[in-house]
């Protein structure tokens, strides 16, 4: 079915870019007033079919996993992502709640969360409880939460509160990572420190 519309759709464009071609070779009055509108609801209506489709593509195309797998994303994310492009970030926010609800282990969803928080809605505060929250109900630890604990080292920074980093970098450090992303947690707590030193 939607074959068929998408179809009825490319003819009604192909129509309108047809008549717009049309008034070209009659003249610059009747291209204005008629083959310029008529161009424009050509795009308009390509627009519809074209648009989300590439929107997919980039969509699935941009989403990088930590992981090592190449799982697609959960089919939420699209449409999450799409959301905060246009600007609707109270809405992308309570999508994602809502998937973080239903799949409470999924780093990608917290991260993005926490994100959208610091970087869309000025909410550092909301950034820190959410990754707080996270880790704090969390015994063991898996690869993907140093990114967690490096965002929420940002969002402490980018609060003002260094002294809460530098706590947060020293607790993570000594939590069961495996050997490289508990050595990148060091690097990023002595440099945090030499940056205070300095």
């Amino acid at each position: 079915m939607e074959k068929l519309r998408d179809l009825i759709f490319y003819a009604v464009a192909a129509a309108f870019l047809y008549i717009a071609l049309r008034m070209f070779e009659i003249g610059p009055i009747a291209f204005g007033f008629v083959g310029v509108p008529c161009g424009i609801l050509a795009g308009l209506i390509l627009s519809q079919i074209i648009g989300p489709k590439i929107g997919k593509k980039i969509a699935f195309g941009i989403y990088c996993s930590s992981d090592t797998d190449t799982a697609p994303p959960p089919s939420e994310f699209p449409e999450i992502r799409s959301k905060i492009s246009k600007g609707d970030y109270s809405s992308a926010a309570e999508d994602l709640k809502t998937f973080i609800r239903k799949n409470p282990g999924n780093t990608d969803s917290i991260e993005m969360l926490a994100e959208l928080f610091m970087d869309k809605m000025d909410s550092r505060q909301s950034a820190i409880d959410l990754l707080e929250a996270y880790l704090k109900n969390k015994a063991g630890r898996v690869p993907d939460d140093k990114k967690l604990v490096m965002r929420l080292a940002d969002a402490y920074i980018e609060s003002g509160d260094t002294a809460s980093a530098l706590d947060t970098l020293e607790r993570e450090q000594a939590k069961n990572y495996p050997s490289n992303e508990k050595l990148s947690i060091r690097k990023r707590l002595k440099y945090l420190k030499q940056s205070i030193c300095n």
